[in-house]
């Protein structure tokens, strides 16, 4: 049985890569301190800084896209990002700021989901010159530079600067 955001609240906490161990124990601590909460939907100001993302969307590749992360585009794959570019990981991105490259396809390979399944690239992303630039300024977070998480999951979620949903 599937569950949409409004029958199910959800909450990610971020704290860094798959790999690091303090990530995992940070964590696991945030869950914690989240969880023992006497109300983890109220919209009080907490005690410690939290970031509260509403609805973001999640950027998708279609399942025959091709993915690479070099500094500069190979030519043979549908998207090019930089090998750094999960350090953009919850800063904020303006549209005069290319994220990668596009092949051939375009953002074809590529869908913007919001929460309730709604689509809308036009709102997120746009190419010039064959360079990806937001189409507003965005909060990406949980992106990520390993392709096979890109291709089973999502490239990275993303909402306005301010923190709302972009649709």
């Amino acid at each position: 049985m599937a569950f949409t955001e409004q029958e199910v609240p959800t909450v990610t906490i971020e704290c860094g890569g798959a790999q690091d161990d303090h990530a995992h124990q940070l964590a696991y601590e945030g869950l914690v301190r989240y969880a023992s909460q006497p109300d983890v939907l109220s919209l009080e100001k907490a005690e410690w800084n939290v970031a509260v993302l509403r609805n973001p969307i999640r950027v998708e590749l279609a399942p025959d896209a091709t993915i690479e992360y070099r500094l500069t585009p190979s030519g043979e794959a549908d998207l090019t990002f930089p090998p750094d570019f999960e350090h953009r990981n919850f800063g904020i991105v303006s549209p005069d700021e290319p994220l990668g490259w596009v092949g051939q396809k375009g953002l074809d390979v590529l869908t913007a989901i919001s929460h309730n399944r709604t689509e809308n690239m036009e709102q997120v992303l746009q190419i010039r010159d064959g360079r990806i630039y937001p189409a507003q300024a965005l909060r990406a977070f949980m992106i990520t530079t390993n392709p096979v998480i890109a291709k089973s999951d999502c490239l990275f979620y993303a909402v306005k600067a301010t923190g709302e949903p972009i649709f």
